[in-house]
C-alpha cells in the first residue's frame, strides 16, 4: 500500500512539473488596441507596450483606440517612440518597475529584451524602436512604427538593413499594416522576408481597413500558394505555445479590448 502511495505521489509531481513547464512554454496577448498589448511571460512577467493616447488622431478621421488597463500594474513598458499614438505619460502605471526606451536592454529571470533600430518616416533616420523578445526559446517581435522600413522594401539598401538587422523565422511578429499612408503589398513582401510563424496585424486606423488586409491575403494565398492562414480570435486573448504547428504562416486576427485582469 505504502508503494502504491508512493507511486502516486511521483506521478503528482511530474504532472505538476510538466504543467508548470507548459505554462512557462506559453506566451498570453492580450490586444489593446492600435500598437499596444499586455504581453504575460509565465505567471511572474508582463509587458506593456506603446501605451499611448487613447485616441491620439480622432480629429483626423483616424479611429485607433488604445483601451485601459485598470488598475494593473505591468512588471515592464516599452516605448517604440514619443508620439501621441504610442506614448502618453498620464497612462504610466504608478508601480511599473522597468520603462524601456531608445536603446534600452533589459534580462528578468528568462526574458530578454533588446532593441532594433528601425525608422518610422525615412530609412535613412532611425527613429522607432522594434523590440525582440527572447522567452524560453520563444522569440517576439513587436516592430512598433517601422512604416519606413515597410513601405520602402524594394529599396536596395533598406531590404539590405532589413536582412542584416530583423530576425527572420521569429514564433511571433506584431506588425504595423497602416501609417500615414495604405501600404498592404509593401507589408505582405516585408513578411516573406522575415517569414515569421505568427502575425498580428496592429497599427491600422479603422477594422475596415484591416479586412482589406486580410482579404489581401487571403487572395495571395490562393494566387500564390504562400500558404497563410488566417485565424479569427473572438476577443482580445491570443496564447501562443512552442508546440503550435507552424507549416504556415498565421495571420491571428485579434479584436482590441479593456484588459480585465479576471
Amino acid at each position: 500500500m505504502l508503494k502504491i502511495f508512493k507511486m502516486w505521489i511521483v506521478i503528482f509531481f511530474i504532472l505538476f512539473n510538466l504543467s508548470s513547464y507548459a505554462q512557462n512554454d506559453s506566451v498570453q496577448f492580450y490586444y489593446l488596441g492600435h500598437s499596444s498589448f499586455l504581453i504575460f511571460f509565465g505567471n511572474e512577467i508582463s509587458v506593456l507596450t506603446d501605451y499611448g493616447n487613447p485616441n491620439a488622431y480622432i480629429d483626423y478621421g483616424w479611429n485607433s483606440p488604445i483601451y485601459d488597463i485598470g488598475d494593473f500594474h505591468p512588471t515592464i513598458i516599452t516605448y517604440s517612440h514619443m508620439h501621441d499614438d504610442h506614448y502618453d505619460t498620464t497612462r504610466i502605471p504608478s508601480q511599473t518597475k522597468y520603462i524601456l526606451n531608445k536603446t534600452d536592454t533589459i534580462r528578468i529571470k528568462n526574458l530578454l529584451i533588446y532593441p532594433i533600430l528601425t525608422s518610422e518616416d525615412n530609412v535613412s533616420i532611425k527613429n522607432n524602436i522594434s523590440y525582440l523578445f527572447k522567452y524560453n526559446g520563444i522569440t517576439i517581435l513587436h516592430l512598433g512604427d517601422c512604416q519606413a522600413n515597410i513601405i520602402n522594401i524594394d529599396s536596395i539598401d533598406n531590404l539590405d538593413y532589413i536582412k542584416d538587422n530583423i530576425p527572420v523565422d521569429c514564433d511571433v511578429v506584431l506588425i504595423p499594416i497602416e501609417g500615414k499612408s495604405k501600404f498592404i503589398p509593401q507589408v505582405e513582401k516585408f513578411i516573406e522576408i522575415i517569414h515569421p510563424k505568427i502575425i498580428i496585424p496592429m497599427h491600422y486606423w479603422s477594422d475596415e481597413y484591416k479586412l482589406d488586409f486580410l482579404n489581401y491575403i487571403e487572395r495571395k494565398d490562393i494566387a500564390d500558394e504562400t500558404r497563410y492562414r488566417i485565424v479569427k480570435i473572438t476577443n482580445s486573448r491570443y496564447i501562443y505555445t512552442k508546440s503550435e504547428n507552424n507549416d504556415s504562416i498565421s495571420v491571428i486576427n485579434v479584436y482590441p479590448s479593456k484588459f480585465n485582469k479576471d
